[in-house]
């Protein structure tokens, strides 16, 4: 990635913020001719601080993102959920959406999305071509890779079930009262995920 570029710029966010918060692709990414009602709007992301409360960028230690709805949200009650900054100077949730902003300077990426018109085809080809460049098989990368990583990193972490569920939105009991994830709950999370993959690396 040269992320000099902001469409490489766009992309590592788009994938980062996917990553930690579980998304599905059609709740951030354009697909095929149409994009759903619920994809994510830049209204509905803002920097905030352990409590999940706004505050300005240069003192955010997290990041919150509005979802207005779901293919599994039956009653459109919409999801707000909360990331801390995981400590790692790339892989973080933080620094993903001040990645999105960087690039959102330019004409072609404004608008109400935001990740922009990023197309989950563009996502999948890139996945496939770091696939090819390191010899590893192609076909087991695509767009969905990256809610499953996301879920498979908060495991190796020893993240709690409950909170995995609640942060990707699997909670299938939807005739009982939805239960709600207060910001201070994720604030070891975004570490959890980043400290697993350190581990696996020097394993």
């Amino acid at each position: 990635l040269d992320l000099q570029q902001p469409q490489h710029r766009l992309l590592w966010g788009s994938v980062l913020v996917g990553f930690f918060f579980l998304l599905r692709r059609s709740e951030y990414l354009w697909i095929g001719q149409a994009r759903h009602f619920y994809c994510l709007k830049h209204q509905n992301v803002f920097f905030s601080d352990v409590e999940g409360k706004p505050t300005p960028e240069s003192k955010a230690t997290s990041v919150t993102i509005g979802l207005e709805g779901a293919k599994n949200d039956q009653f459109g009650r919409g999801a707000w959920r909360t990331m801390h900054a995981s400590g790692d100077p790339v892989i973080c949730p933080v620094i993903a959406v001040k990645h999105l902003n960087i690039a959102r300077r330019m004409a072609a990426y404004k608008g109400r999305y935001l990740c922009g018109n990023l197309t989950a085809a563009t996502m999948a080809k890139a996945f496939k071509t770091t696939a090819k460049s390191i010899v590893v098989p192609e076909a087991n990368y695509s767009t969905h890779s990256v809610r499953i990583g996301g879920a498979t990193a908060l495991l190796s972490g020893q993240a709690s079930s409950t909170a995995i569920k609640l942060l990707g939105r699997w909670i299938s009991n939807c005739f009982e009262q939805y239960p709600t994830q207060s910001a201070i709950s994720t604030s070891t999370l975004s570490r959890r995920m980043v400290g697993a993959h350190t581990r696996q690396a020097h394993s």
